[in-house]
């Protein structure tokens, strides 16, 4: 499972910090239990620097749901069972492609007609 380094300012000392499957993260001076909490992990040397697990999300444009997932099997498996596509797109490549851009691979033509100048 893939990590990313995360730095948060407000960290108290007795502090720990967890992921959410919903996306972003929280903080308690209390353990956490559930399958929508992943722990975190300090980075040794850095104060206030964690390491947050990697998620997947599933986004409904239908009804405006998501499914955050931890473990990318449960993902693509929940996939499967909706019949969707599993392409994966990185998000910092989508903002970058947008911001220069207006429009997505993905958008159909008629949206892609509609944004570009």
């Amino acid at each position: 499972m893939e990590e990313r380094e995360y730095e948060n300012e407000d960290l108290m000392p007795d502090e720990i910090v967890y992921a959410l499957s919903s996306g972003g993260a929280t903080w308690s001076t209390t353990e956490k239990k559930g399958s929508r909490y992943k722990k975190a992990t300090s980075v040794e040397g850095k104060t206030n620097s964690y390491l947050l697990a990697e998620r997947w999300f599933i986004l409904s444009t239908k009804d405006e749901k998501s499914e955050g997932f931890f473990d990318k099997n449960e993902y693509l498996k929940s996939l499967k069972e909706k019949g969707i596509d599993g392409k994966m797109y990185n998000s910092d490549s989508l903002l970058s492609q947008f911001q220069e851009t207006g429009v997505l691979e993905y958008f159909p033509d008629s949206i892609k007609a509609k944004l570009r100048p």
